[in-house]
C-alpha cells in the first residue's frame, strides 16, 4: 500500500473522492483506487476484496443518493498501469483513466437496479415493489460496517 516500511505515513485520501475501482481478474491482488482530481493509487494486496468491500459498503452509507454503487471494473490486462492516472496525466488535462463502462462488474453492486424501471423508465402500475433492491452480503459485512465510519484512509 503506499507505506513505506509500515511506519511512514504517504498519503492521506479522502473517502468522498474516491470515484471507482479496477481490479486485475488475471492478478488476484492487483487493484486501482481512482480518485477525482487527483493521481490514482495502484497497489498490490493480499487483502483486495476486504478493501474492495469495506470501500463499497462505506461509498453506500455515506453517498447522498443511498442507491449508488461505488463502480468496480475488472480488466483482463498484464498490468493496471493503463488505468493509473498520474501526475503526468493531471498536467495533461487527463482526468480520469477508469476503464470503459462495459469492464463494469454488476456483480459487484449492494444495491441492485429494477431493470424495467431502468430500461423503460417508471412503470405505469403503481406498487409496492421497491424499485432497487439491496443485494444479500456474503461476507462478514459487520466488522466493515463498524470501520466504515472513517471519513478518511491513510497510505
Amino acid at each position: 500500500m503506499n507505506i513505506k516500511q509500515k511506519k511512514n505515513l504517504r498519503r492521506t485520501i479522502k473517502l468522498k473522492d474516491i470515484s471507482g475501482i479496477t481490479i486485475n481478474l488475471q492478478k488476484p491482488k492487483e487493484l486501482v483506487i481512482h480518485i477525482n482530481k487527483e493521481i490514482d493509487l495502484r497497489f498490490l494486496s493480499k487483502n483486495r476484496k476486504r478493501i474492495i468491500d469495506l470501500l463499497k459498503l462505506w461509498y453506500l452509507n455515506q453517498s447522498k443518493n443511498k442507491n449508488v454503487n461505488l463502480p468496480i471494473y475488472g480488466v483482463k490486462k498484464a498490468s493496471l498501469i493503463y488505468f493509473e492516472k498520474t501526475s503526468n496525466d493531471l498536467k495533461k488535462g487527463i482526468e480520469s483513466k477508469e476503464p470503459d463502462d462495459l469492464t463494469r462488474l454488476e456483480d459487484e453492486d449492494l444495491v441492485k437496479m429494477n431493470l424495467d424501471d431502468a430500461i423503460c423508465g417508471m412503470s405505469d402500475e403503481e406498487d409496492d415493489q421497491p424499485d432497487l433492491e439491496i443485494s444479500k452480503s456474503s461476507g462478514s459485512f459487520l466488522d466493515i460496517k463498524e470501520e466504515s465510519k472513517q471519513s478518511i484512509m491513510h497510505f
